[in-house]
């Protein structure tokens, strides 16, 4: 449904006295290639949208790690690559690693010039789940008691927000921050209820540990770490799995890589980019972060650089 109703927008907007203007580019995520070969995500925005496409065919596709690539060199953040691309794409509740190579010549299948060798998805792990991790600690602290089992959705939207401006304080630099939230509950004799507590950098970090290890089950269920590295323990290790997974199945050198890409939301916290740099570090050395390895696209770009991927896609 949602990929149905951009499509109807796209498709309204791209309508100009009865003709089309504009055509719309949809960036889906890579599917798990060299681990499942059907492309399911393109299949479910094709069927999305095929009563929608009006002469049809007007709508293309381009898979986000082949998008993040064209973005970075079409706005000069990156030199066209001749070699393998790790692209890490860190999003709010996912990340996903895909190794991208130059094709040999434009076709049918590689019609942007790369092909996704192998990508893998790992589901509960992104920027947001440090706002999980500061959640829970936020609601054991307050109510006694886990997110889930709070039934004040205002209350809970207002520790989600609070938790959100939290870590962004936390990942710009601060050791401690406080949270303060008035009139957030009431008691047994119906009189309000303040949050005022103070949260530092080494407890959102323990908080972290905490949901990764209650999340373990979930993540060896997706069958996307690596069975050599044992379960995660933090972000830095969640991260170094999931790469090393990718590194082992496509049978790929991490020092053959000629560039490591990062893209995402999720990356635009300080403390997501650390894990991925000591995550990278711990694979490879200091020769997988150096400057001429590794591209982090700075500011709103990191975030941005997969829709302006697509654009350089449509333009193509």
């Amino acid at each position: 449904r949602p990929v149905r109703g951009s499509a109807l927008f796209a498709l309204d907007s791209a309508v100009s006295g009865g003709g089309y203007d504009a055509r719309p580019i949809y960036a889906y995520p890579a599917p798990s290639l060299g681990h499942d070969a059907t492309d399911l995500y393109r299949n479910r925005y094709e069927a999305a949208i095929r009563t929608l496409s009006e002469p049809a065919g007007i709508a293309s596709f381009v898979m986000e790690p082949v998008a993040a690539i064209l973005g970075t060199v079409g706005h000069g953040i990156m030199s066209q690559p001749k070699g393998p691309v790790l692209v890490l794409d860190v999003g709010g509740t996912t990340t996903s690693a895909s190794l991208v190579v130059p094709a040999a010549s434009a076709s049918e299948s590689s019609p942007h010039g790369y092909d996704v060798t192998h990508s893998l998805r790992l589901d509960g792990l992104g920027g947001e789940t440090l706002v999980d991790a500061l959640v829970s600690h936020l609601c054991h602290y307050f109510y006694e008691q886990p997110p889930s089992d709070v039934k004040d959705g205002m209350a809970l939207q207002r520790l989600y927000d609070a938790s959100r401006a939290a870590v962004l304080e936390i990942s710009g630099g601060k050791d401690r921050v406080q949270i303060n939230i008035p009139y957030l509950s009431v008691d047994e004799k119906m009189q309000p209820r303040h949050l005022d507590v103070g949260v530092g950098r080494v407890v959102l970090e323990h908080e972290v540990k905490d949901l990764l290890k209650s999340r373990g089950g979930m993540y060896e269920e997706q069958n996307v770490l690596s069975a050599s590295m044992g379960k995660p323990s933090d972000l830095t290790s969640a991260l170094s799995s999931l790469t090393m997974r990718l590194l082992e199945e496509s049978g790929t050198n991490p020092f053959a890589l000629e560039k490591i890409l990062i893209v995402g939301g999720g990356a635009r916290s300080p403390i997501v980019k650390k894990a991925i740099t000591d995550a990278l570090e711990g694979l490879g050395g200091p020769q997988l972060v150096a400057r001429d390895k590794l591209v982090i696209p700075q500011g709103e770009m990191v975030e941005e650089v997969v829709v302006l991927g697509a654009a350089v896609a449509g333009e193509e």
